[in-house]
């Protein structure tokens, strides 16, 4: 098995430990930022599999994982063998889980079996399946992402569909039905914040869709771009509002977006 580390916390809202595995996705999306992370010695709570997992049992939660998908080929096994592992010696661990990948058959069989000790996101940023290949071009397509979350909602897993980065290249309408069509009832939502590398790289595809989005991201915050105030806030509120008019439940991120905070949507401060 590959080997893998537990990071100290990386965000202020999650004051649980991070998994983050050495291999890393083949091809980032191209929002990405984190993909090439490195940490300092300082930063490493454990590191190896075996200290990790001895790790784990003192913690109440841990985060798979904000570097690269937990559900990567080259890491779905070992995400399997250390829940599977920490659940078995800690019962009140509750593992918090993000993929834009397909998650092997026996681990969605041992998530149904334990429902109610995870909270599991699934990234669905939008339902144009031929600009999520672009941004996106290691992950797998929609529609599969899709199937895969009916088929864990209907085994009665409550899935949070993670909208994020929400970058308006859909009809929130259409992506709202969609999400609540394969049983979405919550969802978390953030905008993009683009350093310069990743929105040099939107910018360089041929999709004239991509390129006329991302060349509104002109202000600048202490670490990328985003849009202005008065525009980020209206595709916001458009998506929300969607949403509930399908039943579901969003709370938008406020890390990367401190200045939304009064705008009257629900936010998602702490995990």
């Amino acid at each position: 098995m590959n080997e893998v580390k537990l990071i100290k916390p990386m965000y202020l809202c999650q004051n649980v430990p991070v998994v983050v595995f050495d291999k890393r996705c083949p091809s980032p999306c191209l929002y990405c930022v984190l993909n090439q992370k490195t940490f300092l010695q300082e930063e490493i709570i454990a590191s190896g599999l075996g200290d990790v997992l001895k790790e784990l049992l003192s913690h109440k939660s841990a985060y798979f994982s904000a570097v690269t998908d937990c559900f990567l080929p080259e890491n779905r096994d070992l995400t399997h063998y250390i829940i599977e592992k920490v659940w078995k010696s800690n019962p009140s661990f509750v593992p918090l889980l993000v993929t834009k990948q397909i998650i092997p058959e026996k681990t969605i069989q041992m998530f149904i079996e334990n429902k109610d000790r995870l909270v599991l996101q699934i990234s669905v940023p939008g339902i144009n399946q031929e600009i999520i290949s672009v941004l996106e071009p290691s992950s797998t397509s929609i529609p599969n992402r899709l199937k895969m979350i009916k088929v864990l909602t209907e085994a009665e897993v409550p899935v949070i569909a993670v909208i994020m980065p929400w970058l308006g290249f859909d009809n929130p309408n259409n992506l709202a039905e969609e999400l609540a069509r394969v049983g979405i009832k919550r969802a978390l939502v953030s905008m993009a914040v683009l350093d310069i590398v990743a929105k040099n790289k939107m910018l360089n595809q041929s999709d004239s869709k991509i390129k006329q989005i991302i060349a509104s991201y002109k202000e600048e915050i202490g670490h990328g771009f985003v849009l202005p105030f008065n525009q980020k806030v209206k595709l916001l509120k458009d998506l929300i509002s969607s949403l509930q008019s399908f039943g579901i439940k969003a709370r938008i991120c406020t890390y990367d977006h401190p200045d939304i905070d009064g705008c009257g949507f629900d936010l998602c401060n702490s995990f």
